[in-house]
C-alpha cells in the first residue's frame, strides 16, 4: 500500500503513519466474551489498510485523501480523538 510521499507534500501535506491490513478471511474478531475467526457475516464493506495524514482542515484532507491508492471501492476521511505517537521503552 504506497501513497506517493512526494505529491502529498508538495500539496502541504504530510503522511504521519499507513499500513495494509491481510485479507479478512485472517481477521479474529472479539464481541464481549466471544472470540470467533474469520469477518462478520454480515460485513459488506472491510477495511484495507489505514493513513495518517496531517492537513490544514477538511477540504485540505479530501485532497490529499484523493492521493492514497485505492484499489477498490472509496475513501472515508475522518479526524482523529486525541492521537499521539507512543515512545517505545
Amino acid at each position: 500500500m504506497g501513497c506517493d510521499h512526494a505529491r502529498v507534500a508538495e500539496q502541504g501535506g504530510r503522511i504521519v503513519a499507513g499500513l495494509g491490513l491481510e485479507a479478512p478471511d485472517t481477521a479474529t474478531a472479539i464481541r464481549g466474551e466471544s472470540v470467533t475467526d474469520g469477518p462478520f457475516i454480515e460485513t459488506k464493506e472491510v477495511l484495507g489498510g489505514v493513513f495518517v495524514l496531517e492537513a490544514r482542515d477538511l477540504d485540505h484532507a479530501l485532497a490529499l485523501a484523493k492521493l492514497t491508492p485505492i484499489v477498490d471501492g472509496g475513501v472515508e476521511v475522518r479526524p482523529l480523538l486525541g492521537f499521539q505517537v507512543l515512545e517505545a521503552n
